[in-house]
């Protein structure tokens, strides 16, 4: 039960978040927008610190975390400024997630392959086909 509760907790903060990134003003300076961001996510990340069994003190658990927590906040970054200058330069929101979570689902499954030992199935094979279909009928006009 609690994988799915976590997938739907998953969608649904994905779905807001392309909701929202579409709604940042346009007058507000992509940067102040992250700051923004960032400072709520860092007050609601404190809250949910005090609320979640983790054993270790806040200190113990950043001394701990490797490369990829650090690597992943420059990923995010990047994420975040690329969906915002996606919809300022007229993307769709139906559009925009798609087509970037399709070519990341084909990425990551070479990525897969390649770092993490993953076996590419003939299902998989026809998921990218699927994908490679999907992105082509939404650039047809």
């Amino acid at each position: 039960m609690t994988a799915y509760i976590t997938m739907l907790m998953a969608i649904v903060s994905v779905t807001f978040y392309q909701v929202f990134q579409k709604e940042i003003a346009p007058q507000v300076n992509p940067f102040a927008s992250l700051i923004i961001t960032y400072l709520v996510a860092i007050f609601v990340s404190l809250i949910f610190w005090f609320a979640y069994p983790a054993g270790t003190s806040l200190m113990e658990s950043i001394k701990s975390a490797n490369y990829a927590s650090y690597l992943l906040g420059i990923t995010i970054v990047g994420i975040e400024l690329g969906f915002l200058l996606i919809y300022r330069t007229g993307w769709k929101i139906g559009v925009a997630n798609i087509f970037s979570s399709s070519l990341s689902a084909v990425l990551l499954l070479f990525i897969g392959m390649a770092v993490y030992r993953e076996h590419l199935s003939l299902i998989k094979l026809l998921g990218i086909g699927l994908c490679i279909a999907g992105l082509l009928l939404m650039n047809q006009k």
